[in-house]
């Protein structure tokens, strides 16, 4: 029984000891990190960084956090940020947003994010080059606004990129907005009546990324994986009578101009003209050019409810049908 007693007492100044230096380690990163901003020239504030979790987790709490870059233009203060990771394997770690407001600054304005239960969870494989494993984030309600009104929330988000287990240089990306609501100040931009629904019914994107390398450690220091091929399982979106359903392929050459087609379906298409009408967007003989186009791409699809069309992307131009809508976006990622 006595031997019993020192060896799990052995153990347990053991454990202590990996915890202790395993959380150091985790701070030395996080003061690492900032001051390595600080050096880039980001305006960093941090009012505190203290340590919890003991036994099972490594926890940094952050309080009063304040991260610019005057370079960009963006920036974030937030006033509590709790970092959990996995005392087995730091790879695995998750941040925590407060319930509290956050404050984003960008160059077109200043904004406002408060979410309920919003988390994002990294997780890493355990190798030298740190390969992205899975980056997800999840919230219940959320809502983003500015000092002029609110702009979109949701009653519930979960986004999520998974590396492939065959293909590490490819992503699966899923993205879900319960109730996605667009707020007072696009619901004015876009004149909609009153009456129009409050919430998209549906509004969800499945789609997977080629990468030219897999997401790892040196995209911190070196350079960003370029994607290479886009697939485009499935887009979808419901409002009111409205519906858009969409797929497609793109390849992605080394300077960033896609090549493919989209294909969008709009259900119910003549609700178009309804919201039209009913704000007054357009002009009467402007209403009845755009409505005359639209019914005819409908024929041609042969559905007087449904609007098929095809977005191509070929030699650097971008066409709708065979109508020209100039050149393509370079998709590179900075």
């Amino acid at each position: 029984m006595r031997r019993l007693a020192w060896l799990i007492l052995v153990l347990l100044v053991m454990w202590s000891a990996w915890w202790a230096a395993a959380s150091s380690g985790v701070q030395h990163l996080l003061t690492t990190w900032l001051d390595n901003r600080r050096d880039l020239g980001w305006q960093v504030e941090v009012a505190e960084i203290s340590k919890h979790g003991f036994p099972l987790f490594l926890r940094a709490r952050l309080r009063d956090v304040s991260v610019a870059d005057p370079a960009t233009g963006l920036g974030v203060d937030a006033p509590q940020l709790d970092l959990t990771g996995a005392v087995y394997w730091p790879g695995y770690m998750s941040v925590k947003l407060p319930d509290a407001p956050l404050h984003i600054m960008t160059p077109v304005g200043h904004f406002t994010l408060q979410a309920t239960d919003a988390q994002a969870d990294l997780r890493l494989r355990p190798s030298a080059s740190l390969q992205l494993q899975s980056l997800s984030a999840v919230s219940e309600a959320w809502r983003i606004g500015s000092s002029d009104g609110s702009i979109l929330s949701a009653e519930a988000l979960n986004i999520a990129a998974t590396q492939d287990n065959a293909s590490p240089e490819t992503y699966q990306i899923d993205v879900n907005a319960n109730n996605l609501t667009p707020g007072t100040l696009p619901r004015a931009l876009l004149s909609l009546p009153a009456e129009w629904p409050a919430s998209f019914d549906v509004s969800t994107a499945d789609l997977s990324v080629d990468f030219d390398m897999p997401w790892d450690r040196s995209a911190l220091t070196e350079r960003h994986p370029q994607p290479r091929a886009v697939t485009l399982n499935k887009i979808e979106a419901s409002w009111g009578e409205l519906s858009l359903l969409g797929s497609g392929d793109l390849s992605i050459d080394p300077s960033g101009i896609p090549t493919g087609t989209i294909s969008v379906t709009v259900t119910n298409w003549r609700e178009i003209i309804t919201l039209v009408d009913a704000s007054d967007a357009l002009p009467n003989e402007q209403r009845l050019q755009m409505e005359i186009l639209l019914g005819a791409l409908s024929n041609l699809g042969g559905s007087q409810d449904d609007l098929t069309l095809t977005l191509s992307m070929h030699d650097g131009d971008m066409l709708l049908g065979a109508i020209r809508l100039g050149p393509v976006p370079r998709l590179i990622f900075q």
